[in-house]
């Protein structure tokens, strides 16, 4: 059963390094590969993949652990399932625990806890057994000299127009990362953090670049980016963004002068840059950079020219910078 895993990996990584240099399709009688398509085109192909590799990381751990159970079966003599059900016994959560979550919980709950306590009981227990799983997991792949030998198929990189954008971290770093945010996008408040830390973690390995998406259809983030532009046409572009961020929830179609006052900036020069043509301008440029690319949503990044979905950023991030820096690229 290992040998069975590795060859599949072997044969996907195989696969993957050429499909990357053969065409797509045929149409018309010219080949076409990813590097002939149109910078939108090309995003979505690159989060497909993304998306697929994934997809393929989920299954090659359910692979291992498969084999692992096997394995441990076969040494103790006894059945696969009788194994596997004993490795990832968990006892159910006592009342104190659901009273815990409850309470916890009870704003978003808003129902009484007689009603709900078997649905928290089964939440809580699958939760620990998905917990348990992980550590036997993370322990097996450890003691086993786990390697993952499936590669993406990276898409080629994508020239994406950041000049005069604000940038944030080492300008000259070999990583860059390109986010195109929304200053209402609740998603996006929380992503700063996470870049922040990562920032702070590789202070010389990263740079960020700000990229204005306003979508929200309010057109309050819209007034914001203009702000944001403003700010940085004094040197404050990241002390703006940062406490717009932190005041998001009180945003309102005015508050780009009131977050100016608030750092202190020259309100003349200010007002003036927020009445100038080519403020809105490169708001605009902006919008319309994502929209040549494809971007749908916000937060969307680029992470050396391609696009970087996620749904742990700052765990996938890591291993990619990690890995940069292993590699010498």
């Amino acid at each position: 059963m290992a040998t069975r895993v590795a060859t599949i990996a072997l044969l996907l990584a195989a696969a993957g390094a050429s499909a990357q240099q053969a065409p797509l399709f045929e149409y018309g009688g010219t080949p076409y590969a990813v590097d002939d398509l149109s910078p939108r085109m090309q995003q979505l192909y690159g989060t497909v993949v993304a998306d697929q590799h994934r997809a393929m990381r989920t299954l090659v751990d359910e692979m291992v652990f498969d084999v692992y159970v096997e394995q441990e079966a076969a040494r103790q003599g006894r059945e696969v399932q009788e194994v596997g059900r004993e490795l990832l016994a968990v006892p159910a959560p006592d009342e104190d625990a659901v009273r815990a979550f409850y309470e916890q919980n009870r704003a978003r709950i808003a129902q009484p806890l007689e009603d709900v306590s078997d649905s928290i009981r089964r939440h809580l227990q699958q939760q620990a057994l998905l917990e348990r799983r992980s550590a036997i997991l993370a322990r097996v792949k450890q003691e086993g000299r786990f390697k993952l030998l499936l590669e993406p198929r990276p898409a080629p990189p994508i020239a994406i127009n950041t000049r005069g954008r604000p940038v944030r971290g080492n300008p000259s770093a070999p990583i860059t990362l390109v986010e195109f945010a929304d200053y209402q996008c609740p998603n996006c408040k929380r992503a700063v953090s996470i870049l922040q830390s990562l920032l702070d973690r590789y202070p010389d390995d990263i740079k960020l670049v700000h990229m204005d998406f306003p979508i929200n259809s309010s057109g309050i983030s819209r007034q914001i980016a203009y702000g944001g532009i403003c700010a940085h046409a004094q040197g404050r572009f990241w002390d703006y963004h940062d406490l717009a961020y932190a005041r998001q929830q009180t945003l309102a179609p005015d508050s780009s002068s009131a977050l100016a006052e608030a750092l202190g900036l020259d309100m003349s020069a200010f007002a003036a840059c927020m009445s100038d043509q080519s403020t809105r301008a490169k708001v605009t440029a902006s919008h319309d950079e994502a929209r040549r690319l494809g971007v749908t949503a916000t937060p969307t990044l680029f992470v050396d020219g391609r696009p970087f979905p996620s749904n742990h950023l700052l765990r996938d991030l890591s291993e990619y910078i990690e890995k940069k820096k292993a590699d010498g690229s």
